[in-house]
């Protein structure tokens, strides 16, 4: 059950969704589960009014305000300035979510470079097959070659290699399947 609540009132253990897009925020996700006071302080320094949690996955006990513990409460001023922990802490995610853009973006990286190398070696297969002189039987070497080269690129880039198995868009389905089974 999703609820909107001023940010004041948000406490540990809320399960949010943050209104921002994800290069506007430090967290890996736009939607989680408030874990600490580090995390809570940087939400409400984000510069929302309110925010919209789902209380159904949320670990959070409504209690009067007298009873809440200080642990679980944080109200911060907006015009308090973030301590030096918090600003470590936030520096710390912003560079964790730097190398996670940087990781994905390697991997795309290698999912297009492998996706080329696919389609040079499909169009290699697709020429053996078009051989309709018999006397132009295609060569040994050739066909070495490209099971050498879908060996080497297998066992360099298994994971992006292996994504581009699925992706038979535009090729006869007699040159990729050749293709996939030396694979």
């Amino acid at each position: 059950m999703k609820v909107r609540l001023d940010v004041k009132q948000l406490q540990i253990g809320h399960y949010i969704y943050l209104p921002l897009k994800w290069d506007q925020h430090p967290f890996l996700l736009n939607s989680f589960k408030v874990k600490n006071k580090e995390q809570l302080n940087i939400i409400k320094q984000l510069g929302l009014s309110s925010i919209t949690i789902d209380a159904l996955k949320s670990d959070v006990h409504e209690l009067p305000d007298a009873q809440c513990d200080s642990d679980s409460r944080v109200d911060i001023p907006s015009e308090n300035p973030p301590t030096t922990v918090e600003t470590l802490a936030l520096d710390e995610m912003w560079q964790k979510k730097q190398q996670s853009c940087n990781q994905f973006a390697a991997i795309e990286d290698r999912i297009h470079r492998s996706k080329e190398a696919f389609t040079n070696t499909l169009n290699d297969v697709e020429e053996i097959f078009a051989i309709d002189d018999p006397s132009k039987k295609p060569s040994i070497s050739k066909s070495l070659a490209i099971v050498n080269f879908i060996y080497k690129n297998i066992d360099t880039e298994s994971g992006s290699a292996i994504h581009l198995m699925n992706d038979s868009v535009g090729y006869s389905r007699l040159h990729y399947h050749s293709l996939n089974a030396v694979s």
